[in-house]
This record gives C-alpha cells, sequence and structure tokens, in this order.
C-alpha cells in the first residue's frame, strides 16, 4: 500500500488560535493550520509507515517549531503534534531561505529527497512563502513522472478571511474565529487535464486521460461541495474516448466502419455541463473539436487511418486503410462486409488491374465469378493511381507482417512506407468520391504519345482525335542505342505511369503511340493487358517531282488504325 506523505511549510508568524472548517465539518482549536489539515485529512487513523515532514528555516524552527517557545502564548508545532498522538513518523527538515536561485534549487532537492516512490501526497500551502507555492506545485508535477506520485490534497488555511469575516463559534466555552481551508487540489488536477488532453490531440495518447477520470473524478465526487452529475458524464465521456482509441490501436474494422463510438462520443460531448474546475471547460471544448464526425464507414476507415498516420502507428494507418477500401467496394457491390471469401474477391480485382492479369490466370471460385467481372467494369476500379495505391498498401501490409524478412522483397525503407502510407491517404480522399466519379464517368481522353504534337497536325487529324475524346499531348521517350532489355522495361513502366496520371479520371482512354518500333510493341503490349485502346495513324504518301531530279515527299493523314 502507497506511503501517505503530508508536506506543510511552517511560518515564523505568532498564530492566534482559531477553528478552521470546510464544507463537511469544524476542527479542533488550534493555533497552527497543519494540526488541522492533519485531522481533516485522517491523519490519526495513518501508521507507522507514513510520514509527516514540516520544512522550516531556522527562524521557523526557532519561533514556532520547538516544544518550549519563548515569547510565544503557546506550545510549539512539535509539541501539539505530540499531542494527536499520531502514528506516523513526524519530523521537521530544515530548508534556506530561498533568498536567490541557488537556494531556490537547494530547498526544490531538499523536499523532493523526502518523497519516495509510489508516495500519496497531502500538501498543505499556507505558511510556503514567496515562490514556495509556484516551487510545490512544480515539484509535485516533476514528482508524478519521476516517482509516481500521487497528490490527494492541496490545501490552504485562510486565517486572514475568518478574521475579517467575522465569523465564530463556541467551544468549550471559548469562542473562537472560523477560518475557512481552502481546497487547491483542483489546480493540480487542472494541470494534469491539460498535458493529458495536449497528450491526446497531439500524441494520441488517451490513458492519461482515463487516469484522471477514474482517479480525479473520483475523489471530485468523495466531496459533497465537488459532487455533480456533470463529473460522472466527463468520466463517460473520457471512457468513451478510450474507446474510440483503442479501436483504432487494435484495427477494429467492424466498430470503426459503424461509427457508432464516434456517434456516441459526439452526443457525450453536446451533453457535458459545467464541470467543478471552471478552467477545464474549455480544454475539454477542445479535445471535442479533435473529434472526427461519423460519416459513412469510408470516411470513418479514411479518418481513423488519417489518426493512425498521424499518430505514428503506421501499421495500423495501412491495415485501416487497405480494408476500408475494400469494406468501401464490398458495399458498393453487395458484398458482405464481415464475409472473409466474398471480401477476397474484392482484393482480386484489385490484383488483377494492378498486374494486368489475363483470364486465365485469376484465381476465383466459380461462383464469384461474376461479381468479379462486375467490380472489374467499376469505373472507379479504372483509375491506375487507385489500384497502384492500393498495391503499395498491400505491399506494406505485408512487410509489416513479416517484419521485413522476405527472400522475394526488399523490406522497404521507414521513409518509404510512411511515404506510402500518406500517398495512399491522399489517393483515395481525392479518388473514392462522388465528384471524382461523376467526372469520370463523362471524361473520354485522346493521349497523344509521339513526338507531333497535336497543335500541328492538321484539321482533319484533330478532327478524328477529338472523335475518341480529350487531347492530351505526351512525348514519347527517346530510346538510346545501348539501352538494355532492363533499361527499356524502366522506360516502359515509367512511359505507361505518365500516361495513366494524365489520362484518369476517364471512362475511356485511346493512347495514340507512334515512335521507335521495339518500345512502341512493349508500351502497346503493356497498355493493351490493361483493357487501353491504343491506335497508330495512317497517312498517304504524296511524291511531288520538282523535274531537276529532285522530289518532295508529303504525309496526309487518312485515319486512325487500332494495334
Amino acid at each position: 500500500m502507497a506511503r501517505k506523505l503530508f508536506i506543510s511549510f511552517l511560518g515564523t508568524g505568532n498564530y492566534s488560535k482559531c477553528v478552521y472548517y470546510d464544507a463537511k465539518h469544524q476542527y479542533s482549536p488550534t493555533n497552527f493550520i497543519q494540526c488541522a489539515t492533519l485531522e481533516q485529512i485522517g491523519a490519526q487513523h495513518w501508521d507507522e509507515s507514513d510520514a509527516v515532514r514540516i520544512f522550516t528555516t531556522e527562524k521557523a524552527k526557532e519561533l514556532n517549531w520547538n516544544k518550549t517557545l519563548k515569547d510565544r502564548e503557546y506550545d510549539g508545532l512539535e509539541k501539539q503534534l505530540n499531542s494527536m498522538n499520531l502514528k506516523a513518523d513526524v519530523q521537521s527538515v530544515g530548508i534556506c531561505d530561498g533568498k536567490d536561485e541557488t537556494e531556490m534549487w537547494d530547498m526544490f532537492e531538499t523536499v523532493f529527497s523526502q518523497i519516495k516512490e509510489g508516495d500519496n501526497i497531502y500538501v498543505d500551502l499556507t505558511h510556503a512563502f514567496r515562490y514556495q507555492p509556484m516551487l510545490m506545485l512544480v515539484l509535485t508535477n516533476y514528482a508524478k513522472f519521476l516517482k509516481d506520485i500521487t497528490v490527494s490534497h492541496i490545501s490552504y488555511g485562510n486565517w486572514e478571511a475568518g478574521r475579517q469575516g467575522g465569523r465564530t463559534t463556541v467551544v468549550d466555552g471559548q469562542e473562537y474565529i472560523l477560518s475557512p481551508i481552502v481546497n487547491l487540489l483542483q489546480l493540480s488536477q487542472l494541470q494534469d487535464w491539460a498535458t493529458a488532453a495536449a497528450d491526446f490531440i497531439q500524441n494520441g495518447y488517451v490513458d492519461k486521460m482515463s487516469e484522471l477520470a477514474t482517479g480525479s473524478i473520483r475523489l471530485l465526487q468523495k466531496d459533497e461541495a465537488t459532487r455533480s452529475n456533470d463529473n460522472r458524464k466527463l468520466a463517460s465521456f473520457v471512457g468513451g474516448l478510450k474507446t474510440l482509441v483503442e479501436e483504432r490501436q487494435t484495427c477494429r474494422g467492424l466498430d470503426i466502419c459503424s461509427g457508432a463510438t464516434q456517434q456516441k462520443l459526439m452526443n457525450q460531448a453536446g451533453e457535458l455541463g459545467e464541470v467543478v474546475i471552471k478552467p477545464l471547460e474549455p480544454i475539454l471544448e477542445k479535445v471535442s473539436k479533435a473529434l472526427p464526425k461519423s460519416d459513412g464507414s469510408l470516411y470513418n476507415c479514411l479518418d481513423a487511418a488519417q489518426w493512425c498516420y498521424d499518430n505514428h502507428l503506421y501499421q495500423q494507418s495501412a491495415t485501416i486503410l487497405q480494408e476500408g477500401v475494400v469494406t468501401y467496394f464490398c458495399e458498393r457491390h453487395g458484398i458482405a462486409i464481415n464475409n472473409e471469401e466474398e471480401r477476397g474477391v474484392v482484393n482480386s480485382a484489385f490484383k488483377i488491374k494492378a498486374d494486368a492479369l489475363p483470364q486465365s490466370e485469376w484465381d476465383v471460385k466459380p461462383g464469384l465469378k461474376d461479381k468479379l467481372m462486375e467490380l472489374l467494369d467499376d469505373i472507379l476500379l479504372s483509375k491506375p493511381a487507385i489500384f497502384n495505391a492500393f498495391g503499395n498498401i498491400s505491399e506494406i501490409r505485408n512487410d509489416y507482417n513479416h517484419a521485413g524478412f522476405r527472400s522475394k522483397r526488399k523490406p522497404q525503407s521507414p521513409d518509404n512506407i510512411k511515404k506510402n502510407i500518406k500517398k495512399a491517404l491522399l489517393c483515395f480522399k481525392q479518388c473514392l468520391t462522388d465528384d471524382y466519379e461523376a467526372k469520370a464517368r463523362v471524361r473520354r481522353v485522346f493521349v497523344n504519345l509521339s513526338n507531333h504534337p497535336s497543335a500541328d497536325w492538321d484539321e482533319g487529324q484533330k478532327h478524328a482525335a477529338s472523335a475518341y475524346g480529350e487531347i492530351v499531348d505526351l512525348p514519347f521517350p527517346s530510346v538510346p542505342t545501348s539501352c538494355s532489355d532492363k533499361d527499356m522495361d524502366k522506360l516502359v513502366k515509367k512511359t505507361i505511369s505518365t500516361v495513366q496520371k494524365v489520362a484518369y479520371p476517364a471512362c475511356e482512354v485511346t493512347v495514340h503511340v507512334m515512335g521507335e518500333m521495339t518500345l512502341t510493341y512493349r508500351i502497346v503490349s503493356q497498355l493493351k493487358a490493361r483493357g487501353i485502346h491504343c491506335v497508330a495513324s495512317t497517312s498517304e504518301r504524296i511524291v511531288k517531282d520538282l523535274g531537276n531530279g529532285e522530289r518532295i515527299s508529303q504525309f496526309h493523314f487518312v485515319a486512325f488504325r487500332e494495334y
């Protein structure tokens, strides 16, 4: 069980006896706030493993700690604490006056050294002098990190307010001023909440908020003065936030697709009322604004994948992104999203498109072939960027699942993994939309892959090309005489990638290929394997004899002929 540790600073003033009180009790008359606070926190029931540490300067020790005091009408704090018969270990600890930075850090180290790992801390700041209250707030936060402490109590005995207020009480026939003990624990809790909220917004960490929801809110609910239904709502909201994060961390696709947790959180955010820690409200508002809105399975998955990417959960991002896209196409084509075999048809469609597989190499059960054909005709699956991005994400998942230990594939570098996930996210956000689909259904493209720009064509050729769709010019690549087969393959791949980038979105693509013969053959073969029409221009050669042994050859376009 954690050790309980009470920390207080002793001042040099001449303290009048009064009765300190809080919302629940009035405490025994005393000259020292430390005695009242120890009574308030139930230190009478602490055991020998617990501790009370009173930090005193030399002057404070002389004027208010020693059992026998000079020029005082009351006993020193040491004697008064002894009269409480506490079982806890009670000690005074000497500190410097703190007159400069060196002494400030010396004081910091002295107080910090009294704290043990896992302590449960109770702090009285009544006689903390100059910057000591700030020092204690910083020190306890520091100790939370380094020594895993819990701060259960911070208070201030406001004797001056009691004197000015004029309220009194009678104990054993004696009248005493009533002075309030002010609960300052919420200042520490606010600091914790701000740090935890920043952790969630900036890094996706929700554990600290969850701990606060169960810890600090439990403390608030224990106190009648701070107990409220709004605290329970806050705890429920943070619990939902943790569920949302865990769904993403563990790739719970069905939950992410449904968006039920997101929708519930949005509803709870709207119902959050007034919290006891007033400055916490704008922090919670900022957390609420960072929540995604549930907007259909695709967008829920894209948002979850983006969140994972932003919070460095790259494996989860790739997994959720790929499965979210598969789910989207399942829903478009009436396929059960939780049927692994049927989902496999969508994956097959992507692979066929990406690798330009002939029908003889399709790996699909006869009963699912019609659904596969339907998928292959989907206008959104015609864009190479989509199936290429899908292929990249599949490759990343495999690389992750095997930790890079693959004999046939070189492991991807961390930078490439992050870059490809980012590109795929952008691609799917841009392409899997109604606007993109509407544009794709009406756009037809004629790519002029040659070194004869369409601006130089005669009107007949321009008119014939326009019948195929919007004309886009691309220069035919030059082929060095020393070009190897490997270099040719790279040139083909690069050229086809460029064609695909300029051609889509479109419902129909035709490519006019005219250039070096061997490269033309390779390009046309690859394009046709992908279902893209390829044409060549045919022309008549008209030779005119100039009569002096010279002739002029002129070519007149006749038609485009399909390869």
